[in-house]
């Protein structure tokens, strides 16, 4: 990257731009705060509130794809079974409010 200017002051030079949520491509901020992805006990658990689930899907950080269940239509679930150990794992969950990734270490 190269930048070339005059010498001086220039008090217009850059200028702070405030957008809504949704012009940044976030649909849905408040779906961040509600869903809740943990492990424990081997299994993966997904709580999104109030927020039915419709589908989830699991990858690793390769982006491959390890697991999916499209019909959840529920607040709560479980995914058990996964032949991993030690990875990150990237949660995807689609619900009617929305879809967020969560980022899990198991």
């Amino acid at each position: 990257y190269q930048f070339t200017t005059d010498a001086g002051t220039f008090d217009a030079r850059f200028e702070v731009v405030y957008l809504p949520a949704e012009s940044l491509g976030v649909q849905n901020p408040e779906l961040a705060n509600i869903v809740v992805v943990y492990q424990q006990n081997g299994a993966i658990n997904i709580n999104s509130g109030t927020a039915e689930m419709t589908s989830v899907a699991l990858y690793d950080v390769l982006g491959r794809k390890l697991y999916e269940n499209n019909s959840i239509n529920k607040t709560e679930t479980s995914i058990t079974g996964l032949a991993v150990s030690k990875v990150v794992l990237i949660v995807e969950i689609n619900t009617v409010n929305g879809k967020i990734s969560k980022k899990i270490i198991y």
